[in-house]
């Protein structure tokens, strides 16, 4: 079992999380079960089940390519899943939205941007995201943050994805980049 806490707020990231660990339950794909939710002290508590093995960033018995057949694999299956069924909204649009509330509100730490972006306004590098954006999006469930941490195996087989609270409907290479880097 596993415990995950974070305090009550309008940006708790964790009661979304607990939806789509809900939602994985009736599919095929492999994820924790919410052993449990609770509130208390002005913070959201969830326990889960574990996911057996160990991340793919951390298996040293695991080869490179052995690494990117699981991680291809696990995202494939995934993907194939019918996104008119999935139903939380991560495309471009929505997270976009998401990006210029959050920019006009004041929300975003200008200290923490990335190397590439440091020293850059929240504002400009929602115009360059803005001006930068594919024209269409190629659709499917996708995990939101399939980074090889993210994606758990014991004995050269995928044993499930962790951390799914950006999990929703959302273009393909937005997995893909994250797995390949």
């Amino acid at each position: 079992m596993f415990v995950k806490s974070e305090p009550i707020s309008p940006f708790a990231e964790l009661p979304g999380e607990i939806d789509r660990l809900r939602w994985l339950t009736g599919q095929p794909q492999l994820a924790p079960s919410v052993e449990a939710e609770a509130e208390e002290d002005g913070r959201l508590w969830l326990l889960m089940s574990e996911v057996p093995g160990r991340d793919l960033a951390s298996s040293p018995d695991l080869s490179p390519l052995k690494i990117a057949e699981i991680a291809a694999d696990a995202l494939r299956e995934l993907h194939a899943l019918d996104v008119a069924l999935c139903p939380f909204d991560q495309r471009l649009a929505a997270k976009l939205a998401q990006a210029e509330a959050n920019v006009a509100a004041g929300r975003v730490d200008e200290e923490e941007m990335d190397d590439e972006r440091l020293g850059r306004t929240a504002a400009s590098v929602l115009e360059e995201a803005l001006a930068l954006r594919p024209a269409t999006e190629d659709l499917v469930v996708a995990h939101g943050d399939a980074s090889m941490p993210n994606l758990m195996a014991e004995h050269g087989r995928f044993t499930g994805f962790i951390d799914c609270g950006r999990l929703g409907v959302a273009d393909r290479h937005q997995d893909l980049a994250l797995a390949a880097w």
